[in-house]
Parts: structure tokens; C-alpha cells; sequence
């Protein structure tokens, strides 16, 4: 948009002024009609779309908590039969095994 020179309507006349804004309004009001028939223009062209509420649209279903799965024990103590999967912390029976002279494939379980 040009940038608009005010300083000659700060000469014009008080009448002058007051028929320029009648003719402004009237062009603004048919401006503002022509914009509004562009817009129902537009809405009837997309009146044909469908329109969907999420009512309409299928959902998944949802998952509940995911199960962990244990996992297969590796080794088993020689007396009491405890087992152990070979993750995490070392169990006190396996450390007491391993300075007792047991080997780490000594305990481990045959697969």
C-alpha cells in the first residue's frame, strides 16, 4: 500500500472533509459487499465436502500397560536350586559360589 500524504487534508475545507468520508464510507460499503459475496462464494464451494465429528472417525484400541517378560533364568545355585537370569545385581548365593571355588559355567543352567 502507498503511504497517503495527510498534510492536504489538514487544508481542506470542513465541508470538503465531510463529503470525502461520505464518499470513502460509500466505497468502503461496497467493498465490505463484494468481499462478503467472495466468502459465500467460497463457503458454497465447500459446502459439497463432508464434514466428520470425531464421532465418525474409527479409533485404535487402546493398549493397556505392556507385560514384561521375564527372562529365562541362566544360572542355579548347586544346593538350594535358586536361580538367577544373569541380569542386575549379583545374588548373594552366586558371589559366595564364585569365592568358594565354583566357576561362572559351573552354575550356569544347561539349555
Amino acid at each position: 500500500m502507498e503511504p497517503f500524504d495527510t498534510a492536504g487534508l489538514s487544508s481542506m475545507a470542513f465541508d470538503e472533509l465531510m463529503e470525502l468520508k461520505k464518499r470513502l464510507d460509500g466505497v468502503l460499503k461496497d467493498r465490505i459487499e463484494v468481499e462478503k459475496e467472495a466468502l459465500r462464494a467460497e463457503l458454497k464451494a465447500l459446502e459439497h465436502l463432508e464434514t466428520k465429528t470425531l464421532s465418525d472417525i474409527p479409533l485404535a484400541p487402546i493398549a493397556g500397560p505392556k507385560q514384561r517378560v521375564r527372562p529365562a533364568p541362566k544360572f542355579r545355585h548347586p544346593e538350594t536350586g535358586e536361580l538367577w537370569s544373569g541380569r542386575g545385581k549379583q545374588p548373594r548365593w552366586f558371589r559366595e559360589a564364585i569365592k568358594a571355588g565354583h566357576t561362572r559355567e559351573g552354575l550356569c543352567i544347561d539349555q
